[in-house]
């Protein structure tokens, strides 16, 4: 399965970074997005 990411960098980032909230910004509606929102909630709860 190939997954798609879409969004933009916010400040460089160095190879080998890790990519984070605080320097990219994913596509709000990906799909990708939506279920790594859901897998969060489960995980962390809901808020």
């Amino acid at each position: 399965m190939r997954v798609a990411w879409r969004g933009h960098g916010d400040l460089p980032v160095k190879k080998g970074a890790l990519l984070t909230y605080a320097n990219v910004a994913p596509d709000a509606a990906s799909r990708l997005v939506a279920l790594r929102s859901r897998q969060d909630a489960m995980v962390f709860g809901e808020g």
